[in-house]
């Protein structure tokens, strides 16, 4: 998702919020493709077996489709979640500010 990338660098330093994507449908090659014709400057990560999938719960396999977006702690701990909606960056927004003490 290329907008998640403009959305969250307008607001936050590349030093106070990592954005990490997963696809474990396509291959390497495609992502570095998607990557390079999208501009996106973010790890796209090729998750093969799942298993990022399956510890967040996240795809068809759990009940929800692309995209998640999972807001993350610096303990590690889940804070947000949204699956299946698009137009909830004014919401995630809120919680990296609030998780960042802004």
């Amino acid at each position: 998702m290329p907008s998640i990338q403009w959305l969250i660098r307008v607001d936050f330093p590349e030093d106070s919020v990592a954005i990490i994507a997963f696809e474990n449908k396509s291959s390497i090659s495609w992502l570095q493709d998607y990557a390079n014709s999208r501009a996106i400057t973010y790890p796209l990560v090729y998750d093969p077996v799942s298993e990022v999938f399956d510890l967040y719960q996240v795809g068809h396999t759990y009940g929800n489709v692309h995209p998640s977006y999972i807001i993350i702690d610096q303990e590690g701990v889940v804070q947000f979640r949204i699956d299946t909606e698009f137009e909830r960056f004014s919401d995630m927004k809120d919680k990296i500010e609030e998780l960042l003490d802004r």
